[in-house]
């Protein structure tokens, strides 16, 4: 024990960048963990939209939305969010919210604006349109 105390005391820059690396590994892990069950696939989406009609909002560009979307999707842009305007989806509070994200670094971002404004049953889709798409899941189109 003396000599971790010494060794501590001899090197305090080399254990102080130990113990902020240890802090920071424990936080993603928990961060992690804590976001995995918010990430949904394909079949449970369905199943929350028929049996507990979650509302889907995709926060995709104009244009991409456009392409294609989920049917009775709400096209939210995802500025709207981080900058916490959610007053439009304020009526939607009490029914599930599943997420469609073009960049899904954003996703702890929308979970904190989302959680500030009292939605507690916010879900991501895993992988967006795209695995939607693989799935041969039905998208709405709109022809010009």
């Amino acid at each position: 024990m003396q000599d971790v105390v010494f060794f501590f005391s001899e090197h305090l820059i080399l254990s102080a960048f130990w113990f902020f690396f240890l802090i920071s590994s424990l936080f993603l892990i928990i961060k992690s963990i804590s976001l995995k069950d918010k990430f949904i696939g394909n079949i449970q989406a369905i199943k929350l939209i028929n049996q507990k009609n979650a509302v889907v909002i995709d926060t995709r560009s104009e244009e991409i939305f456009k392409r294609g979307y989920i049917v009775n999707s709400i096209h939210f842009p995802l500025k709207n969010i981080l900058l916490g305007n959610l007053k439009e989806i304020e009526a939607y509070k009490a029914f599930p919210i599943i997420l469609i994200l073009s960049d899904m670094n954003e996703c702890t971002n929308c979970m904190k604006e989302f959680l500030k404004y009292g939605f507690n049953n916010v879900y991501f889709l895993n992988n967006g349109i795209y695995y939607w798409t693989l799935d041969n899941l039905p998208l709405i189109t709109k022809d010009k």
